[in-house]
C-alpha cells in the first residue's frame, strides 16, 4: 500500500530523506551491510519476521538508520564478547577438572616409597690431631 510512502517503517514519523530498507545497505563494522539484515538481527523474536511483501513501510529514516547501526555494532560487540568468555570458561573448567582428578588420583592411590631418613654421620676432622713433642721434654708413663 502506498499510504505508508513517506513513513520510516522504525519510527512512524515522515520523513523527507529515507532509505529504502529492501534496496540499500550501510556502513556497520566496516563493511557494507543491508539495512533489512540490520533489522532482522535487532528486531525481537517475538515480532513477525520482515517481509518484503507486508503492507508495511519499506523505508527508514536517516536518524534511526543511524540507531539501526548503533544497535547492529553492540548486539555484535556483545556476541563477540560472549563468545571468548564461553571458550575462556570452558578452558578453566577443563583446567579445574584436570586439576581435581590429578590430585584425587594422588590420593587414592598412595605411594609406597619410603622417604630418605635424615642420617647423621659422626663428625671427623679432616686432620688428626698430634701432640707437639719439644726437643728435651721427656715423657713419662706413669
Amino acid at each position: 500500500m502506498d499510504i505508508f510512502e513517506s513513513f520510516c517503517r522504525t519510527c512512524g514519523n515522515e520523513c523527507l530523506e529515507s532509505l529504502a530498507i529492501y534496496e540499500e545497505s550501510v556502513r556497520a563494522l566496516d563493511k557494507m551491510v543491508p539495512i533489512a539484515e540490520m533489522l532482522a538481527a535487532c528486531l525481537p523474536a517475538s515480532l513477525p519476521p520482515l517481509d518484503q511483501s507486508d503492507d508495511y513501510p519499506k523505508q527508514i529514516c536517516r536518524i534511526c538508520v543511524r540507531k539501526l547501526s548503533m544497535a547492529y555494532e553492540f548486539s555484535h560487540q556483545w556476541l563477540g564478547a560472549h563468545s571468548e568468555f564461553n571458550v575462556a570458561l570452558k578452558f578453566e573448567q577443563r583446567r579445574k577438572r584436570s586439576l581435581a582428578s590429578r590430585n584425587q588420583s594422588q590420593t587414592t592411590t598412595p605411594s609406597h616409597q619410603a622417604k630418605p631418613k635424615d642420617v647423621q654421620l659422626p663428625i671427623e676432622t679432616a686432620e688428626p690431631v698430634i701432640p707437639k713433642i719439644e726437643p728435651g721434654v721427656v715423657f713419662s708413663s706413669s
